[in-house]
């Protein structure tokens, strides 16, 4: 029998396990595909690198320079002239001196050392889109403001670029600048020494061509108050291409105090809000900024005001101040207000005046009421207790005769801006007297002007009774003078004779009527007095004239003894003369010794 292979039915022998293979063609494809791509992409991003480093400095140094001064000049619409490229970096560049001068129709203008301009070339890249931010480096700013009281007119405006790169100012910073503002000339009314002097043929301020002095005296034009604000640093900040642009500032006036300043500017609307906030500033300062009819010339202010600007509308102020030791004047009123202290507060165009104690000339006074920049003045004043001489000093006012007396008034300053009028009225708190004659009771309603004292009704009570009322005029100035006209009923005829000396038993004068005109320049004015005596011992009237110091007694008549005595006289330096003619006198009226008529 015939054994099979396996018929010693040893186990057939296991088939070996086939090796992993190497990885595929395609796995070693895919790498060397990447490792191809990367190093070309790397390729590429360094040279693009290289290339975008190349461009970005290319255009840094030869085409930033004149794109951001050829859009500074559209967007702020003034020529700007920056000066030689200093330093340069990929998000930044450094000119040297720089300016925005001044142009024929606008006088501001800036000068600075240097000029940062700071910039992402990124949005460059992506939207052609530049956004600026500039640094000011120690700038010199001038700044002079419109007749209307705005100090920027500079439109602001959004530009294409060159090359249809957008620039768009986001920024404007200020560092240790200092900022000169000129408050727009004012023309004032002047004194009216000066019409005169300029009027006057004989006066040195007087030339050749009179009309034309003349025409420059009644239009003098103030030269402005400059205000400079020292270590002025800040931020201007443009939003919503340009429609809307915020500031912050801060800084110290030369003169003292400090001031900070934040506000947003609406360009198409042309409306600007301003917060400006102020701590012992110079109340000069204050005044030439402010759209104010006050004028301030001395003192100290502190406050917080919003300031509103709208186009074609007048400026309106919100807030309040505080002032001290301030010296002011109201264009239109004569005299200063000096020593002032108190406040104001601002409700849009009206201005209310808060406690405040001062004094007009040489008069203390409670200052109250408001004024409207636009209607006008409804200010109140009210003066506790002033002398007779205080008055006179006040408006410089000398008289030959003697006044005395302490008095009260209520004031007030009404009218519009530009031709206020102060009324008052004034009592009498003490005796007052005129010359020799003691006043009781005095009242006197009066208006001052810069060219007049008026008084439109006076009345004075004698201290022995009997009433004198009246009214006049006294005019200011070198060539001024006075015109007044009294009237008297029942005056106590011989209080007034034995105030002068003359008491006789023998003689009563009585209740006097007379009607007084006084006029003439003031320190050397004349009085016509026409006087009447029915009680007295000797019934008369006639008319005095007193002029230089010297009396005359003209057309006088008396009733005597049943007869008429006519005559004149006069009383010059001390000395008496008379005329005197009788007629029908009846002699036994002084004796019983003598009869028959007297004439002659």
């Amino acid at each position: 029998m015939t054994n099979s292979p396996n018929s010693g039915h040893e186990p057939e022998p296991t088939p070996q396990t086939t090796p992993e293979p190497t990885p595929p063609r395609r796995n070693r494809r895919l790498r060397r595909f990447l490792f191809r791509t990367t190093l070309l992409l790397s390729g590429v991003a360094v040279v693009g690198g290289a290339v975008g480093a190349w461009w970005a400095w290319i255009f840094i140094q030869e085409r930033l320079s004149p794109l951001v001064e050829q859009n500074l000049t559209q967007t702020l619409n003034r020529p700007v002239d920056l000066g030689e490229v200093e330093s340069v970096s990929l998000n930044g560049i450094r000119f040297g001196p720089s300016s925005v001068p001044a142009t024929a129709t606008d006088a501001d203008q800036v000068s600075v050392e240097a000029v940062d301009v700071g910039f992402s070339l990124l949005p460059v890249l992506l939207n052609r889109r530049l956004g600026l931010n500039i640094t000011l480096i120690r700038p010199d700013v001038y700044v002079d403001s419109a007749p209307d009281g705005r100090w920027i007119g500079t439109q602001i405006r959004t530009q294409e670029g060159e090359g249809g790169i957008k620039t768009e100012l986001e920024t404007i910073r200020w560092q240790n600048a200092t900022l000169v503002l000129a408050p727009a000339a004012e023309i004032v009314e002047p004194e009216v020494e000066e019409i005169e002097a300029a009027r006057d043929p004989d006066s040195e301020a007087a030339t050749d061509d009179t009309t034309q002095d003349e025409q420059a005296a009644e239009e003098a034009v103030t030269t402005p108050t400059l205000v400079t604000v020292e270590q002025l640093n800040g931020v201007a900040t443009f939003r919503d291409n340009n429609d809307r642009i915020s500031y912050e500032l801060t800084g110290q006036l030369s003169s003292g105090g400090t001031l900070q300043l934040d506000g947003e500017t609406r360009v198409p609307d042309q409306a600007t809000n301003l917060v400006v906030q102020g701590q012992e500033l110079l109340a000069t300062d204050v005044g030439a900024l402010l759209p104010l009819p006050l004028r301030f010339r001395a003192g100290r202010l502190g406050g917080n005001i919003e300031v509103q600007f709208r186009a074609d509308q007048p400026i309106e102020l919100f807030g309040a101040a505080r002032f001290r030791d301030v010296t002011m004047e109201i264009p239109g009123v004569p005299n200063q207000f000096s020593e002032a202290d108190g406040g104001l507060r601002f409700e849009g165009q009206r201005v209310a005046l808060e406690e405040i104690e001062t004094l007009y000339g040489e008069i203390p006074a409670r200052v109250g009421g408001s004024l409207h920049t636009q209607d006008g003045y409804d200010i109140t004043a009210q003066v506790e207790s002033v002398s007779a001489e205080d008055v006179l000093e006040t408006f410089e006012l000398e008289f030959p005769i003697a006044t005395s007396g302490n008095f009260r008034a209520d004031l007030n300053l009404v009218g519009p801006i530009d031709q206020p009028q102060l009324n008052g009225v004034a009592v009498n708190r003490t005796v007052a007297r005129v010359d020799r004659v003691d006043l009781s009771a005095v009242r006197a309603e009066f208006s001052v002007t810069p060219q007049a004292l008026t008084f439109t009704q006076i009345q004075a009570t004698p201290a022995d009774g009997g009433l004198v009322s009246g009214n006049g005029r006294i005019a200011f100035g070198d060539d001024g003078g006075l015109v007044f006209d009294f009237e008297g009923r029942d005056l106590p005829g011989d209080a007034i004779a034995r105030a002068y000396g003359a008491n006789s038993p023998n003689f009563r004068v009585g209740p006097v009527g007379a009607d007084v005109q006084v006029f003439g320049p003031l320190g050397d004015f004349q009085a016509v007095i026409d006087w009447r005596a029915p009680g007295a011992t000797y019934p008369g009237q006639g008319e005095i004239l007193y002029a230089g110091g010297d009396l005359q007694f003209r057309d006088t008549v008396l009733q005597v003894a049943g007869g008429t005595v006519t005559g004149t006289g006069s009383i010059s330096q001390g000395r008496w003369q008379a005329a005197v003619n009788g007629a029908g006198i009846r002699l036994n009226q002084f004796s019983d010794q003598l009869q028959g008529l007297f004439s002659g």
